[in-house]
């Protein structure tokens, strides 16, 4: 049976946030999911409607594909060729990209991260959680559990994909999460789990593509280096309108317990 959709899987990935990424999208939309990896595919890998999420890379292209950008980063300027072929508004995550891909005459909307989309839990709580967290600005409860997104590069998709399903669930259930990771911290917002997260390093001295992704924190109302709980569920209902009006789908919302990987 060919795919409803085709989104991104990751081969040499070392940040766990990507597979965390694909897997909030791929909750989202209905049907048969397929995969193409962001760094080389078959065009006969491609089924269905392309949708296009996360940190585009150095070498994501499908050239002649026209796909749904929702919720991507500009990597390099040569990603805006790709923008260009495609019929739909481009899916801006944070305002820079946005602002870019509209230099460029083209149609950009704010859609943000599908990490936001996540349902709210409301179960009982348990455990602080650090994950790949500087220690810096606060003091965090001596009795969190260390996790890591650190990947090896090797590590397989379906491997990427079992961890990531396990981290969120433990962010979800949490009583806080202590990270520097972006997209940590967009899903324990979503989860209702509190979160600490820290200013980007070099914010100040680097202003550049590192201060420029976590123009979506600063888009929500977090405040660095500090304990947020920010009510996202405009965020995560503006996402979902992105992906409804231009795939004319209604979105569905698969448990995490029952997504498998692609």
């Amino acid at each position: 049976m060919s795919n409803d959709f085709t989104i991104y899987r990751y081969s040499r990935s070392m940040n766990l946030g990507d597979a965390v990424q694909s897997i909030a999208l791929a909750r989202l939309l209905p049907g048969k999911i397929g995969t193409i990896d962001r760094g080389g595919f078959q065009e006969n890998e491609i089924g269905g409607t392309l949708v296009i999420n996360g940190w585009l890379g150095r070498n994501a292209t499908a050239q002649g594909r026209d796909c749904l950008f929702a919720g991507v980063h500009l990597a390099e300027p040569k990603n805006l060729d790709w923008f260009k072929q495609s019929s739909f508004p481009v899916g801006s995550r944070d305002p820079w990209t946005q602002a870019r891909v509209q230099e460029q005459g083209l149609d950009a909307q704010m859609s943000l991260c599908a990490t936001l989309t996540f349902e709210k839990y409301t179960g009982v709580r348990r455990g602080v959680y650090e994950v790949d967290w500087s220690g810096k600005g606060i003091s965090a409860p001596r009795t969190r559990v260390r996790v890591s997104h650190w990947i090896a590069e090797e590590l397989p998709w379906p491997d990427q994909w079992a961890l990531g399903l396990h981290l969120l669930d433990l962010y979800r259930r949490a009583e806080a999460v202590y990270t520097d990771r972006l997209h940590v911290a967009l899903p324990c917002l979503a989860f209702g789990t509190p979160v600490f997260l820290s200013a980007p390093q070099r914010l100040e001295a680097q202003p550049g593509e590192y201060a420029r992704r976590f123009g979506t924190a600063e888009a929500l109302g977090i405040r660095f280096d500090e304990v947020n709980e920010i009510d996202v569920s405009a965020a995560a209902a503006g996402y979902r309108r992105f992906l409804e009006t231009h795939l004319h789908l209604s979105t569905v919302s698969k448990p995490l317990e029952h997504l498998s990987h692609s």
